[in-house]
């Protein structure tokens, strides 16, 4: 009897703090205490070479875009850290500890199709423009009655 096993595949990313999780009077700093945004994983349907960033994260607030936003994420875990003498580091155990966020491909997906996916993280204040990505092809090689391969 031969088994097959299928997948509901989770992706996680970890990211250094450096310096954005434990400064305490930036992290204060708006009503909602994260003055450093939120990462987004974004899905793109269908990848052109003429997409733009600011294109990319105008998608999910508008009809008609060729992606979807997966995953909204804090920047600060609340575990996250970097070794340093701060009250934040200090209760965190004084240790490096990168925060970590995670999207999960949805069951939507095709069989031998590229999952395109962008990490892009901005911060709130629009006085301060500061942004970061990362973009990922995610080749999905199969797909059964209980998930993605």
């Amino acid at each position: 009897m031969t088994y097959r096993y299928y997948l509901i595949i989770t992706i996680a990313l970890a990211t250094a703090a450096h310096a954005h999780s434990w400064i305490d009077t930036l992290v204060v700093a708006t009503p909602s205490g994260n003055v450093y945004g939120h990462p987004r994983y974004i899905r793109n349907y269908n990848p052109a070479q003429c997409d733009t960033l600011y294109g990319v994260m105008e998608w999910g607030a508008q009809e008609g875009q060729r992606g979807e936003i997966l995953a909204v994420a804090p920047f600060d875990d609340g575990i996250c850290s970097e070794a340093n003498e701060t009250p934040i580091s200090k209760g965190r155990g004084g240790l490096n500890i990168p925060c970590h966020s995670a999207f999960t491909i949805p069951w939507d997906v095709q069989s031998g199709s590229i999952y395109t996916v962008y990490w892009i993280w901005d911060y709130l204040d629009a006085k301060h423009i500061e942004i970061y990505t990362s973009c990922t092809d995610i080749d999905i090689i199969g797909k059964g009655p209980e998930g993605v391969l």
